[in-house]
């Protein structure tokens, strides 16, 4: 190739030189969605600033004009309505919409005592109604709204009810919309303010609904879920594979924890009832069968409590009374907005938030803080006074030390009946029943039963993954 400015230069011509014109060069300008694509991918490796910067200067991207209802934004409205008193209900119904899109109805019911809003004493006949209008543009075959949005906010924007649209798009059980948010390279690990991200939703949804657990769920876990769950516990990294059962009972719990109602024991913990009905309706491309079996949930729970002498323990849980379980006190999980960072699990759940906003679970969520006894540092556990730790107490629970009531008696219509004393009632009655059924009588054979333990504790363990599983029983309490 010969270049001249001048094509017609006498030389040329001796030369037998001819011009062929422009050499045409295509120049391919990068799209809006290549380049949240690298912003994304710049999170990943750790360049926040450069990832903000194509944003802000390149895609531009605005503040929603919409209040979000984030832990801030909730905190703001109960202090206009329980504290400040304001006239009207505007921050009322914003606040009735959140209790219901979050399933809260402890919230709804002192709205409508101490708030004094009559609508939210409906709270189980309105609250599908509200779910399925802040879904509907995520519900849709269309996305023609959902993309508008994302052009103009961003593709991690916030809707009012604080989840971005992949998570709204799951919780909707919308697989296409979830695919084509994630082809354009939305973040699996965004999480709202309970700490849980779109796969937990989705869960969430299936354990409540068999129909969303049938159709949605298998294509929803299949790209929603990752691969690995890392854990901090203690100064030990845990890694937790999606093919075995401890990966996906510790999603399962961190997907019914936040806001449950206080009468089913979730938000103090959890037993192998609560978990097997949680599972019950998921498809086998989600849970083999044989994982829903009770003997086999039973078995996962024991053999990974804190204090149980077990090959394949990963010390997951900590035995609060007999069959009743905790997130152990020591484990942190990845902070998904500060790289390297971890939290520990109450604060990646916010449960000091919810101490604080749910007065009615307010008894047991203090306890669970207490058991748990969250750094206020997130700081590793050796740098921590673990010894100084006081032991968990097992024995049976005194009735004189349930709380008093610390709201009205006086309940709206159609309102949930649950107060603070008769949360505490059952919790004791749950307690005791257990701790008797956990301790039979003494019998002639009990000698019998020791040579069968010790013959046990020589047997090599199966493998974790083993459908033959049951190495354990909740009141087994002899290797515990």
């Amino acid at each position: 190739m010969l270049v001249e400015s001048d094509d017609q230069h006498p030389l040329l011509d001796l030369l037998d030189i001819r011009s062929s014109g422009e050499e045409g060069v295509q120049v391919q300008a990068s799209s809006r969605e290549d380049w949240q694509k690298e912003a994304r991918k710049l999170e990943l490796q750790g360049k926040a600033e450069q990832a903000e910067a194509i944003r802000s200067r390149i895609l531009q991207d605005q503040t929603p004009p919409w209040p979000v209802f984030n832990a801030r934004g909730v905190e703001e409205l109960t202090r206009k309505i329980f504290i400040d008193q304001v006239v009207g209900n505007k921050w009322r119904q914003q606040l009735f919409e959140y209790a219901a899109f979050y399933d809260a109805p402890e919230l709804s019911e002192r709205l409508a005592v101490e708030g004094r809003f009559k609508p939210a004493g409906h709270f189980l006949a309105q609250r599908p109604r509200i779910v399925t209008n802040r879904l509907a543009a995520y519900s849709r075959r269309q996305f023609h709204e959902v993309w508008a949005d994302c052009d103009r906010y961003g593709l991690e924007h916030r809707t009012p009810m604080n989840q971005t649209p992949l998570m709204a798009a799951a919780r909707a059980g919308n697989v296409p919309l979830v695919e084509a948010l994630l082809e354009k390279g939305a973040r699996r690990d965004a999480r709202d303010h309970l700490g849980r991200n779109a796969a937990h939703l989705a869960l969430r949804e299936a354990f409540a609904h068999p129909q969303f657990a049938q159709n949605a769920l298998p294509a929803l876990w299949t790209v929603l879920a990752p691969l690995s769950l890392d854990l901090r516990i203690g100064d030990r990294l845990v890694r937790l594979e999606r093919h075995q059962a401890e990966y996906f009972l510790v999603q399962s719990i961190w997907a019914l924890i936040p806001i449950t109602p206080v009468e089913d024991l979730l938000v103090l913990g959890f037993n192998r009832e609560v978990v097997e009905h949680a599972w019950e309706f998921l498809p086998e491309a989600v849970l083999p069968t044989f994982r829903k079996k009770r003997n086999y949930i039973s078995a996962i729970l024991a053999r990974n409590e804190v204090q149980r002498d077990y090959a394949y323990n990963r010390h997951l849980f900590l035995r609060v009374v007999s069959g009743v379980y905790l997130l152990q006190p020591d484990l942190f999980l990845r902070d998904p907005e500060q790289d390297g960072q971890w939290k520990h699990w109450t604060h990646a759940h916010n449960l000091p938030f919810l101490e604080q906003h749910f007065p009615i679970g307010k008894a047991v969520l203090n306890r669970v803080l207490t058991i748990a006894q969250a750094p206020l540092d997130d700081s590793p556990a050796s740098m921590r006074p673990i010894k100084n730790r006081k032991p968990t107490r097992t024995s049976r629970a005194n009735p004189s030390g349930a709380p008093q009531k610390t709201i009205p008696e006086t309940r709206g219509q159609n309102m949930t009946k649950t107060s603070e004393e008769k949360v505490m009632q059952r919790l004791i009655k749950m307690v005791n029943q257990v701790q008797d059924d956990a301790h039979p009588q003494k019998t002639s054979s009990n000698t019998q039963h020791a040579g069968t333990q010790a013959k046990r504790k020589t047997k090599k363990p199966a493998s974790p993954d083993s459908e033959q599983l049951p190495l354990f029983e909740e009141g087994d309490d002899s290797s515990g």
